[in-house]
């Protein structure tokens, strides 16, 4: 078996894949305790850093947004408040 990269240094896509890869194992019920608790781990590490690189792609789409006349100007998400 492979060496599993550690969770930071995996990409967003990478990390929803193998997400959905621990949950249909989670799924299936046919795991040990000990494997349940491993990819539960696992799991959420993922999950935290693919929460970190969604945040950060939505500071960096928010600094900037052009306007129709070549200007820029700060938006916010709409679940943002100022």
């Amino acid at each position: 078996m492979m060496p599993r990269k550690k969770a930071e240094t995996v990409s967003f896509e990478e990390g929803l894949k193998r997400l959905e890869t621990i949950v249909e194992q989670l799924e299936g019920g046919e795991l040990s305790l000990d494997e349940t608790v491993a990819l539960y781990k696992e799991g959420m590490e993922l999950s935290k850093n693919c929460a970190v690189q969604l945040k950060k792609v939505q500071q960096d789409v928010k600094k900037i947004v052009e306007t129709s006349q070549d200007t820029f100007s700060l938006a916010l998400f709409p679940e943002e408040k100022e």
